[in-house]
């Protein structure tokens, strides 16, 4: 597959080329709290509580996902206000320290917005989305089909009768069956069901440099399998294969690029703008000559030699460079080829007697 990338724009911040952990490895999930700080890293989960949210939190439930997988060291948290939206949110504060994203809400209509809003902002960020509905087609987000169990109106009257009303939305919202209600009585809420098990996929397969993983048939902590044998085009879920739980499915975001190849590419768009804003903010004066342009073609070959190294692309050629004195820019130009995986094994054979 050949692949030709458009020229990046530079933002400003500064972080040097490394494979150490950075953005790429990291989650935020955007929660609903009114007085909780703007933005807060969870390293264990009385982070949280600490912080004001409580363990029938979504927040909570979430960071359960994500730490089961006994990978990702920290989750970021996001607080929005009631007043706001998801968008606003997302912009009252800086969002350079993470790369994947979930938001709390699972309506459609409001994932979709805020995906559009993040893409015209042109922030490279991953959005995943876990539903009962059909995947939003057409946008850089991955999609997760999950199934809450339904509250078992049945024996609602048998248990706690004079449980309000929110506590049973509550309930249903974590994944629990009235006849699990007894749990939301204790402080043991690491029970629960996970309302976002796309946290434990984000977990498993997030926490390593994005092309040394694929993202389907991964065995992950707390998640319940889907029964179904069938599932939307351009989804994924958790189910039994020959007696082993795993992720299933497309494989792909719903513009149909397989997720750990969109990973990669954001990896290297968002390298080489930090690559070359370092050398820009590191030197005193580049000069519009073709030692400042070799400058920067130096920056662009490092990043394109560990994405060699590291399996994003198999091979990569600079096909033109330009620097224009008069508008102070320079421009440069590459294809490169990636890496296939392998997600399908076909076996032919014939017996003879």
């Amino acid at each position: 597959m050949n692949l030709n990338l458009t020229p990046v724009e530079v933002n400003i911040d500064i972080e040097s080329l490394s494979l150490e952990r950075d953005a790429f490895y990291n989650v935020c999930f955007i929660a609903e709290h009114d007085t909780a700080e703007r933005h807060i890293t969870v390293n264990v989960l009385k982070d949280l509580l600490d912080a004001g949210y409580t363990r029938d939190s979504l927040a909570y439930n979430f960071c359960v996902g994500v730490f089961a997988q006994q990978t990702m060291p920290q989750v970021f948290i996001r607080a929005k206000r009631a007043s706001e939206t998801y968008q606003q949110a997302y912009d009252a504060e800086s969002n350079e320290g993470y790369y994947f994203l979930v938001i709390q809400s699972k309506d459609d209509s409001v994932i979709s917005s805020f995906e559009s809003h993040i893409n015209s902002s042109g922030d490279s960020k991953l959005l995943f989305h876990s539903s009962n509905t059909n995947p939003l087609l057409n946008k850089k987000i991955v999609h997760y089909t999950h199934k809450l169990i339904d509250v078992d109106k049945d024996v609602t009257d048998l248990i706690y009768i004079n449980v309000k009303d929110h506590y049973i939305n509550k309930a249903y919202d974590l994944g629990y069956t009235t006849r699990d209600f007894d749990i939301l009585s204790s402080d043991d809420f690491q029970r629960a069901r996970l309302a976002y098990p796309e946290s434990a996929w984000i977990a498993a397969c997030g926490d390593v440099f994005p092309s040394t993983v694929q993202w389907l048939y991964k065995y992950l902590a707390k998640v319940e399998v889907n029964r179904d044998k069938v599932i939307p085009n351009l989804s994924n879920t958790s189910s039994m294969v020959i007696d082993n739980k795993a992720t299933v499915g497309s494989g792909m975001t719903t513009q149909g690029i397989a997720i750990h190849e969109q990973v990669s590419l954001d990896w290297v768009q968002w390298a080489l703008s930090r690559k070359v804003w370092s050398t820009l903010y590191n030197n005193e004066k580049i000069n519009a000559t073709q030692g400042g342009l070799a400058l920067i073609v130096n920056d662009a070959k490092q990043v394109l030699d560990v994405a060699v190294e590291g399996g994003i692309f198999s091979e990569y050629r600079i096909t033109d460079t330009n620097i224009d004195a008069r508008s102070n820019k320079v421009s440069l130009y590459f294809t490169a080829t990636l890496v296939q995986s392998i997600l399908n094994v076909e076996v032919n054979g014939s017996l003879h007697y």
